[in-house]
């Protein structure tokens, strides 16, 4: 026999109520194993939501990854061009131009790499069409979803370079070469 408790206040009050009405009914009754659905519905989940936490941290994983690579890459391509920034910023490049133009050569650079991502996505999304619960291979939003995260990503990854370019002293850039 299954009671289902619905009750506003604390779940072990709810259980010892029905342990009463039932002991009343037949006090030869032996009741174990008596829980709320909520706590039927907890467990339940609680590997579904052990395995979505797992994912998740699974594809932050790759993502802080990208993000790091990319910041280094930057990092080293900007410091490749200490000269050419400090003679714009001699010449009157205003730090907003610097920044301007980093972080647009950055986004063609990931414009150019999330075409190609997306172009193996979709190859990748057809073979594994069945382990796609809910999913189709070519789900606009959760392509539009990913292509928005990477771009802020790369944004936030290319900005911290970007502003260190724009705070360059000309003189002292132009003196170190």
């Amino acid at each position: 026999m299954i009671f289902e408790i619905r009750t506003s206040g604390p779940a072990k009050s709810a259980t010892n109520s029905v342990r009463g009405a039932v002991k009343s009914l037949d006090p030869n009754l032996l009741i174990t194993n008596l829980r709320t659905i909520d706590e039927t519905l907890s467990r339940r989940l609680a590997t579904n939501h052990l395995t979505s936490r797992f994912t998740t941290a699974l594809g932050a994983a790759p993502l802080l990854l990208a993000a790091i690579g990319l910041y280094g890459v930057l990092a080293y391509g900007v410091a490749g061009r200490r000269m050419e920034i400090g003679v714009r910023m001699a010449l009157g490049a205003n730090p907003a131009g610097v920044i301007a133009m980093i972080l647009r050569e950055t986004g063609w650079l990931v414009t150019i790499g999330l075409a190609v991502g997306a172009l193996l996505a979709v190859g990748t999304g057809r073979v594994l069409a069945n382990q796609l619960y809910g999913l189709s291979p070519l789900d606009p939003l959760t392509f539009l979803g990913a292509i928005v995260v990477l771009f802020a990503v790369a944004f936030l990854a290319a900005f911290l370079p970007a502003l260190r370019a724009s705070r360059l002293d000309p003189m002292i850039s132009l003196r170190q070469e």
